[in-house]
């Protein structure tokens, strides 16, 4: 409890600006200038440069600290000074995230005076993350000049995992810059503002994650590559997971440092029976609830199909026969007949493959063309020229191809066709005249 020597008055009209630390009661002991003592709860505010002790409740009276008063009186009078009495309004303050995975905050801090103040800034966190170090759990800005207008602060949110927390700020304004304010009126006490429980949602942002395949062309070495990165300001835990065709698994759990970036290999093909999708799933703070947990997923699709197979051909004329047959030349005088020659024209041909890796994993084919037979190790989406066949034929015939590899097939067939019968030679003959006419005899 202070002692305070005050000047009693009764209160008919007050025409003044005034400042206070609103909210703030305290229990005075006062005396006045006969010596009497009273004890009162109430509230000091300033009034034109004067500290003046408001009741509560009201009695109708206050009562004005007349030492301060007359021993600022003494130095203006002194000094000359010419005093500004100004009322000096709170600055008021908001928090936001710094930026969604960034764990500090930006207080924004806003001066209404068109004049400098000082500013004390304190501000607790009300829950904090039990990771933080203790030094975090309190933090302020003290001395610190504030300008008319807007001015950023920058504080460590002491969370760790997503979620809401809170906040305690206090605002103390302790001195006024104003360049002409008497000395007597430069420090200022209980002005300021308190914010007791302040909302705040931390943000983090999602692990960032990529599975691609190695292009291998070697189905022993073929599989996918995986990378994993904190895209935020803080270590986070983690769980690295694959899940496809032979189930789930997890590949490794650790501590990620902010911006780090995790990379390895998964070597497998999970099913070579039908198109299979891999997912590679990464999670932060997987041993924690929702909202902490962070999970992101990346996959990649092997496509299984059968290795295509075509087939082409090229030919030529063969004779394998001939006829020799009389035929009637058409003269109406001789001679009746003359000899024509034909020859049956089969076909030399050669039957030519193309195979085609249908999959987009590396795969071993055998591939059948006719009588002849090869196996090929094809690249992922690769392609080959496959075996041939050659051969003469008298009559048509059809070349059967087709392609295996696991449980895949694939077939195509290519018809020779020949050309059969055809006129090669024939005696040459001329058409008799026509007898003479009788008459002419």
């Amino acid at each position: 409890m202070k002692k305070s020597t005050i000047l009693f008055i009764f209160l008919f009209c007050l025409v003044t600006t005034s400042i206070g630390y609103a909210g703030t009661y305290v229990t005075e002991e006062l005396k006045d200038e006969h010596g009497n003592t009273w004890v009162l709860n109430g509230l000091w505010e300033e009034v034109d440069g004067q500290r003046v002790f408001y009741p509560s409740p009201p009695t109708g009276q206050v009562w004005v600290d007349t030492s301060r008063f007359e021993t600022g009186t003494q130095i203006i009078e002194k000094t000359e000074y010419i005093t500004v009495r100004d009322t000096i309004y709170t600055p008021t303050a908001t928090l936001r995230q710094a930026a969604v995975g960034n764990h500090e905050m930006i207080m924004t801090l806003n001066n209404p005076n068109y004049f400098n103040i000082k500013v004390n800034v304190y501000i607790k966190s009300l829950s904090p993350d039990s990771e933080v170090r203790n030094e975090y759990m309190e933090q302020e800005v003290n001395d610190l000049v504030l300008s008319p207008g807007t001015m950023e602060l920058t504080f460590d949110s002491v969370k760790r995992h997503e979620g809401f927390t809170n906040y305690e700020i206090i605002l103390r304004v302790t001195e006024n810059l104003h360049p002409d304010v008497h000395p007597d009126y430069e420090q200022v006490r209980e002005l300021g503002s308190w914010y007791p429980d302040v909302p705040l949602y931390i943000e983090f942002l999602y692990p960032e994650v990529t599975l691609n395949t190695n292009n291998s062309s070697s189905e022993g070495s073929f599989g996918t590559d995986w990378t994993f990165r904190n895209p935020n300001t803080i270590d986070f835990e983690y769980k690295l997971e694959i899940d496809d065709a032979r189930g789930r698994k997890t590949l490794e759990t650790g501590t990620i440092a902010p911006g780090q970036t995790i990379s390895g290999s998964e070597i497998a093909i999970p099913s070579k029976d039908s198109t299979n999708t891999q997912f590679f799933i990464g999670t932060f703070d997987h041993t924690k609830s929702a909202p902490s947990i962070k999970e992101s997923q990346d996959s990649f699709t092997f496509i299984i199909a059968s290795a295509g197979i075509s087939l082409s051909s090229n030919k030529s004329d063969v004779g394998m026969q001939t006829r020799t047959e009389s035929e009637s030349t058409g003269c109406r005088y001789g001679p009746d007949n003359h000899s024509v020659t034909y020859t049956w024209f089969g076909a030399s041909y050669t039957v030519s493959s193309s195979v085609s890796n249908n999959s987009n994993i590396p795969i071993s084919v055998t591939v059948n063309v006719g009588p002849s037979s090869a196996s090929y190790n094809l690249a992922p989406n690769g392609s080959t020229t496959g075996p041939s066949t050659s051969d003469t034929t008298e009559n048509d015939v059809t070349i059967d191809g087709d392609t295996r590899w696991h449980t895949h097939t694939d077939s195509d067939s290519e018809t020779i066709s020949v050309t059969g019968w055809k006129k090669t030679a024939e005696e040459s003959f001329s058409c008799n005249p026509p007898p003479p006419d009788p008459d002419d005899n």
